[in-house]
């Protein structure tokens, strides 16, 4: 069975995906037999996953009910901490603050940015995950989830316009060293942290 994927024949003509893995549910083409065929999960098929296990009848079900509104929930007054964050909080503890688990990530971006916009994103998913929100703090000497009811990310800018390409990557390697060596404080937060370099 030779395979092109529908997505790609339609824009670019012929081209392959085998370096890709595919999504349940993508249609390709059988370039032997000419037939449609999908991805189940398990293998390529000549029956659509999606519609044999009933799948659109659900989504036009769903479509069709009020949509479900997003309610806040109750919480207990000490939130536990998960297994992963005692973890973290054991360490800390142990050893102070530590960068042995930052995770920075660096993207580079071309064309123009409206950097208010994306500050302006980030926060929109900031304020909707309670996760990025938390912090720890100790109560009667057991950890436990500090959940911010607001909290804003700066995304501070530096200007590297006026310099060299020499220079410039000399100083998004060193800001990338400060961010691999800035540990974050699990005790105040936020536990998020973001840079533009222009």
């Amino acid at each position: 069975m030779k395979l092109e994927s529908q997505k790609y024949l339609k824009k670019r003509g012929i081209v392959m995906r085998d370096e890709q893995t595919p999504f349940f549910g993508e249609e390709a083409i059988d370039t032997e037999s000419g037939r449609p065929v999908w991805w189940d999960g398990y293998g390529w098929s000549y029956v659509n996953p999606i519609k044999s296990a009933g799948f659109e009848r659900i989504f036009r079900e769903s479509r069709a009910k009020r949509p479900l509104l997003l309610v806040k929930q109750e919480r207990p007054e000490n939130i536990r901490l998960s297994y992963a964050q005692q973890r973290l909080w054991f360490i800390d503890r142990l050893e102070g603050t530590s960068t042995e688990y930052n995770i920075p990530e660096a993207l580079r971006l071309r064309g123009e940015l409206d950097a208010e916009a994306l500050e302006r994103a980030i926060n929109t998913i900031v304020e909707r995950h309670e996760s990025l929100r938390t912090h720890f703090a100790e109560v009667d000497g057991e950890p436990a989830q500090v959940i911010e009811e607001k909290l804003r990310i700066e995304a501070p800018v530096e200007d590297l316009s006026g310099m060299g390409e020499r220079e410039q990557q000399e100083r998004v390697k060193a800001a990338l060293r400060r961010e691999w060596e800035e540990a974050f404080d699990l005790g105040r937060g936020p536990l998020l942290r973001m840079r533009l370099l222009r």
